[in-house]
C-alpha cells in the first residue's frame, strides 16, 4: 500500500498495527527521521526503545536473514519487535 502525504502523516501518528513494515522515505532526511521518531513512538509508547532493533543497512542486504530473525524476536519486555533499517540517501553537490 502506498500513502500520499496526507495519509503518511496520519499514519505515523497513529500506525495501523496490522501492517508489519512500514517503508518511510523522502528527498528531505530531517523530515524522514521525524516520521520514523513519530511512528515509532505511537507504535512503543513512552516505555524507552525496548523491542527496538536497529540493523545495518549494509549487513541487512548482505545476510537478509538478519531481518526476518530480528521481526520473530521477543523481547524480555514482551510487545512486537520494532526493526530500523536506515538508509540515508546524501544528495550530491555538484560545483
Amino acid at each position: 500500500m502506498k500513502l500520499n502525504a496526507r495519509e503518511a502523516a496520519r499514519f505515523c501518528e497513529v500506525p495501523d498495527l496490522r501492517y508489519k513494515a512500514l517503508l518511510i522515505y523522502g528527498e528531505d532526511s530531517t523530515e524522514v527521521t521525524r516520521r520514523r521518531k513519530e511512528a515509532l513512538m505511537a507504535i512503543i509508547g513512552d516505555d524507552g526503545d525496548h523491542g527496538v532493533t536497529q540493523l545495518d543497512v549494509g549487513e541487512a542486504r548482505r545476510k537478509p536473514e538478519v531481518i526476518a530473525d530480528a521481526m520473530r524476536a521477543r523481547g524480555f519486555f514482551g510487545g512486537e519487535p520494532v526493526v530500523i533499517i536506515e538508509v540515508l540517501r546524501r544528495k550530491a553537490f555538484s560545483s
